[in-house]
């Protein structure tokens, strides 16, 4: 039988900046780790033979395919995660388990369903996000290794959520650290002293996935406050909708991701043909982009996954005010996270590249840095809607969290990354490629008023509620 522990019950009534500090850190570090794997690569595959441009321009072009592994593996994850805090909350011990157990079979057979797309469908999925005759076979090559991986891969990203929620950070952290320390290891034999290049860099990251879950599997055998069965793995709706209905958001913001990776490569080709530079240098910089953002991201991320069972729980327990005094805790230290990130990519872009290789083509630091300076400029903005969403998502309110999440990248996004280059390219032959950067400034800064708004009318509501009855809040789920 599982009991509710000390630990747990702290969530409602310790302080709440001890209880974050205990599950942020240990979450901040574990997304930043798992996040090393295509960084690694990235790095090693950059200051390879194969330089820079094509290395950073290969990877990046993979890096959206495996967004969407991940996508579905925080929709279940992450929608498990803050329904196990809510159980919690409401001292139901039952519940969760059956979701979490539903959700591993899906999660299993998503995985499969994506290998076998991967597996027929290489070439044309590359080309559609901006692969070239210079970076189609390396891309491939990285692609069709990494692809043997991914149940392993799509399972410890959905299991380390659950694991963080069922009060055991520190495990999660454990295990995260272990495949990315064994990732660098076989990165430097694989790539540097093999020289198996970007082949070898695939390979290094997909063992490394799978020692990592193997380690992390382990825990289901003997959770703290939910119990996996074997009759709870075949799929019911009823058992998995809880998870699915929380976990929206991070589905939506991931599959963002993917949107506007796709959408700006499909102007790039079309914009950088017409400009000195071509494609494969805004690729190639916009792939190293990515990773800084995500690394900024999944630090601010760790912070807000940090909170999900503090407002899980209390959500849980009826105790708003509790809830709303964690919010602008984590709001706080994610926008200094965000305001520090913007001055240090203004003052260092150079310094940001060169991490990921040397190039003798000036053109290639020219456009480099200039992308670096805009698209991270508002990166504080962007940050203030990832913390808002996630809170949203924790607190059960998952419609307005996806409708955030849509509309920064899709709404406010992707019309002005199309339109404003058009009008430049028309104005003055070959700006279209700079032009496109600041569809950035429209995106996060109109996200942010939403956000606000949202956060506003959430706030009212829980206030109109607050006498009411614990588990009030997310009796939709």
């Amino acid at each position: 039988m599982v009991d509710s522990s000390t630990n747990n019950k702290a969530l409602g009534e310790g302080s709440i900046g001890k209880q974050l500090f205990r599950y942020a850190l240990p979450s901040i570090a574990s997304l930043i780790l798992a996040s090393l794997y295509t960084i690694v690569d990235q790095i090693f595959v950059g200051n390879s033979r194969l330089g820079p441009e094509i290395g950073n321009g290969a990877i990046g072009i993979v890096f959206p395919l495996l967004v969407i592994t991940q996508a579905f593996s925080y929709l279940l994850g992450d929608g498990c995660a803050a329904y196990l805090s809510i159980c919690q909350g409401r001292e139901d011990k039952h519940s969760a388990g059956k979701t979490i157990s539903g959700c591993l079979s899906l999660t299993l057979i998503i995985s499969v369903i994506l290998m076998a797309i991967y597996f027929i469908f290489p070439e044309p999925l590359l080309r559609l996000f901006g692969a070239t005759d210079m970076t189609i076979q390396p891309a491939k090559d990285y692609l069709f290794i990494l692809t043997f991986f991914i149940p392993a891969y799509m399972l410890q990203n959905m299991s380390n959520p659950i694991v963080r929620s069922d009060g055991h950070p520190n495990y999660s952290l454990l295990t995260t650290a272990v495949g990315a320390i064994l990732n660098i290891i076989l990165d430097l034999v694989f790539v540097r002293l093999l020289h198996w290049g970007i082949e070898g860099a695939a390979a290094a990251t997909g063992i490394s996935m799978f020692v990592a879950y193997i380690l992390l599997s382990l825990y289901f055998f003997k959770p703290k406050t939910f119990v996996v069965k074997w009759k709870d793995l075949l799929l019911k709706w009823s058992m998995i909708k809880p998870a699915i209905n929380l976990g929206l958001s991070s589905f939506v913001t991931q599959m963002s991701i993917v949107v506007i990776n796709l959408v700006t490569n499909i102007v790039i080709v079309k914009y950088g043909a017409l400009s000195i530079y071509g494609t494969v240098i805004p690729i190639s910089a916009l792939a190293i982009e990515s990773k800084w953002f995500s690394i900024i991201a999944n630090i601010v991320v760790g912070i807000s996954v940090g909170a999900q069972p503090i407002l899980g729980y209390n959500i849980g327990a009826g105790k708003i005010d509790r809830v709303k005094k964690t919010y602008r805790l984590m709001l706080f230290y994610s926008m200094l996270v965000g305001i520090v990130a913007t001055l240090f990519f203004e003052l260092f872009p150079r310094e940001t590249m060169l991490v990921f290789g040397n190039s003798d083509d000036p053109l290639y630091w020219e456009y480099g840095i200039v992308l670096i300076r805009v698209f991270l400029g508002t990166i504080a903005l962007s940050m203030f809607m990832k913390v808002t969403t996630i809170f949203f998502q924790a607190c059960g309110y998952f419609k307005p969290a996806a409708i955030i999440s849509l509309s920064r990248d899709i709404l406010f996004f992707v019309p002005w990354v199309f339109l404003i280059p058009f009008i430049a390219e028309n104005i003055e032959a070959g700006t279209g490629i700079y032009a496109m950067l600041y569809s950035i400034f429209i995106a996060d800064g109109a996200s942010a008023i939403l956000s606000l708004i949202f956060t506003f009318f959430v706030f009212k509501k829980m206030n109109q509620i607050k006498a009411e009855p614990k588990g009030q809040l997310t009796e939709e789920l």
